[in-house]
């Protein structure tokens, strides 16, 4: 039987970690992550050797350190972001497909021996006791279920949106721990704009980029604030020839697609993109958000599909209009790019699959829009609600030939903050969506969005990179670290406030109706027990976090009831207990750990998106 390859023995260490001499940026930072862990780990220091030898018994070989001196490890068995571990007596060797993928290689010998990053903020690492360290001997080809990797909380709210809703710089601590926490759960996908030098320099130093991505992308490529009074031909019109009004935040504004020098812009931002980002996958050339196309004559001379409801409304279908506009970026970006591709958005009106030819290196990201096509609380493969439109749209794409991507929600960010546990369903939904031949999956959520997220991103993440990862395991694993004592408490609160959401009749509207006052009441006892049993601060602090969220949602489902019972009735005093329990609902955001949840309490302190929950399509409320 083969002996345990023994790292470090009473408190002294047996190995070091060597790198080439000119290592690249990202090889080096797995050198240094693997020397710190280690070294956490043994409670003792690891030496870091770059270019040179070490005298170690046992030699952590990094990238092509690891490649220079052992001859015959599988590297050509791994592809994309994958990676060769190999732990013999002597030698441990780390070898990625990339750059990126060393790094990775260098993460899975860290979790290998314990340690696990379940969420952003420092006190989420869990790091176990300093004490004796060994591995046992095993050569390893691991390769990732997808291509693209994305959570979109890794930016979102910490990147920051001034009340225009545009992004703020790149700058603050919080937004490098998301980001960190990303790389470390093998996230690998960037996000637009992707010209700030300082984001460049932080996934540089971990390996790049697989695409430079973002749903809404046209309207950066084609800024309005430089273009809307210059030349407002670049943007959509109404049927009456207007611009639409525009609207705040600018990721919702449409470009006019038949307009030649739109076609320009958008090429050239794509070009520079790329050549900022040489090893990236993909650009996104994504629409913008909501329904305001363009319907000019000629833009409306693309779509002949008919049309489908969306909003309440019979819409016209886009996809044509969509393809055509891409398949010709993509001609001219293809001259210097070839094997590169170009990521176009299926949402809302442009989710029909076309009956068009779609250039080669144009690729489709599906959205699970809220608004008809899915249940958010139900698996895909389930045929409730709509899903059937959103399956037949899958099959319909595939069947073009064009590679696929997916955007999911958590669940959607009109319900932000709000309980809603779903890790199950969403590694269900990873699944399904590997079985059908899907590459890359991004999901929607913000960098607030934590607390009963927490599991979500996790799930989502480990699923995306191996969609044989055992859910069971990692759910228990995931509550064992975070909550220690309340692990029982948490997990039993996490498990009961799944089965509401996925027994719940489908959420086609009404987002948390699943939020009964039971399931609240069960809830607020459950964190009680949580915290009689793991006085610690941090799981306190983790506790509270959950006990908001739990509070939060119970007054959200409290004034949608009275919503409901003012819509049905008319009743004066209704409509002013509503505003009094709109008004409590912003106030609660405001005082507790769920703050920050700008999508419900506004951005700025407004109320313009709680508003928008309580009336509006979704209960046709005419004011608050």
């Amino acid at each position: 039987m083969d002996r345990p390859v023994v790292l470090a023995a009473d408190r002294r260490a047996r190995c070091a970690v060597e790198v080439s001499a000119n290592p690249e940026p990202g090889e080096k930072t797995a050198g240094e992550e693997l020397a710190h862990y280690i070294g956490k780990l043994a409670g003792t220091p690891i030496d870091l050797h770059q270019g040179e030898k070490s005298g170690a018994p046992v030699r952590i070989l990094v990238g092509a350190r690891a490649r220079e001196e052992i001859g015959d490890l599988p590297v050509d068995d791994v592809r994309d972001d994958g990676f060769v571990l190999r732990v013999s007596p002597d030698r441990i060797a780390l070898a990625g497909a990339n750059t990126r993928g060393t790094l990775y290689a260098a993460y899975e010998l860290i979790e290998r021996l314990g340690v696990r990053w379940y969420g952003p903020d420092p006190e989420d690492e869990h790091v176990p006791t300093a004490g004796d360290l060994a591995l046992p001997e095993d050569t390893a080809v691991i390769n990732p279920s997808f291509r693209f990797r994305f959570l979109r909380c890794l930016f979102s709210a910490m990147v920051g949106l001034e009340a225009s809703g545009m992004w703020q710089p790149f700058s603050s601590p919080r937004q490098e721990q998301l980001l960190d926490w990303g790389v470390k759960n093998r996230l690998n996908a960037g996000f637009w704009p992707f010209d700030d030098p300082d984001v460049t320099s932080f996934f540089g130093r971990r390996g790049g980029v697989a695409c430079v991505d973002h749903a809404h992308a046209l309207p950066y490529m084609v800024p309005p604030d430089q273009y809307w009074d210059s030349h407002p031909e670049y943007f959509a019109v109404d049927e009456h020839g207007e611009l639409f009004e525009r609207r705040a935040n600018e990721y919702g504004i449409h470009v006019c697609r038949s307009n030649p020098d739109v076609l320009e812009l958008v090429v050239r931002k794509a070009l520079e993109t790329m050549e900022r980002d040489p090893d990236a996958g993909f650009v996104s050339i994504s629409q913008a958000d909501g329904q305001f196309h363009c319907r000019c004559p000629a833009c409306l001379s693309k779509c002949n599909q008919g049309s489908l409801v969306f909003l309440g409304e019979e819409q016209i279908i886009r996809t044509h209009c969509m393809v055509e506009f891409a398949n010709r970026v993509a001609e001219r970006f293809c001259e210097r790019w070839p094997d590169r591709y170009l990521m176009i958005l299926g949402h809302h009106q442009t989710i029909p699959p076309p009956t068009i030819d779609v250039h080669p290196n144009v690729m489709i990201k599906l959205a699970c829009s809220p608004h008809g096509f899915v249940s958010f609380n139900r698996p895909l493969e389930d045929p409730a609600g709509n899903h059937f439109i959103f399956q037949r749209a899958v099959e319909g794409w595939a069947a073009t030939g064009t590679p696929l991507a997916y955007y999911g929600y958590n669940p959607h960010s009109s319900f932000a903050h709000a309980p809603f546990s779903a890790g199950w369903r969403f590694h269900s939904d990873i699944r399904w969506l590997h079985r059908h031949g899907f590459v890359g999956a991004e999901f929607q959520g913000e960098g607030t969005l934590w607390g009963f997220y927490g599991l979500n991103h996790v799930v989502q993440a480990r699923t995306m990179w191996d969609v044989d990862v055992d859910f069971a395991a990692l759910q228990r694993d995931y509550f064992r670290c975070l909550y220690g004592a309340a692990a029982g408490p948490v997990q039993a609160l996490h498990e009961a406030f799944e089965r509401a959401v996925v027994e719940h009749e489908p959420m086609m509207k009404g987002l948390g109706a699943f939020l009964s006052p039971e399931l609240i009441e069960r809830g607020r006892n459950l964190i009680r027990e949580g915290s009689d049993a793991e006085t610690s601060d941090d799981v306190q602090g983790r506790l509270n976090v959950l006990a908001a969220q739990i509070e939060y949602g119970g007054r959200l489902m409290g004034a949608r009831r009275t919503a409901e019972t003012y819509h049905q009735t008319r009743d004066q005093d209704q409509l002013k207990r509503l505003v009094r329990e709109r008004d409590a609902v912003v106030d609660y955001i405001n005082a507790n750990p769920v703050d920050g949840a700008y999508h419900l309490g506004g951005i700025g302190g407004q109320r313009g998106n709680i508003n928008n929950y309580l009336l509006g399509h979704l209960w046709g409320i005419d004011k608050i």
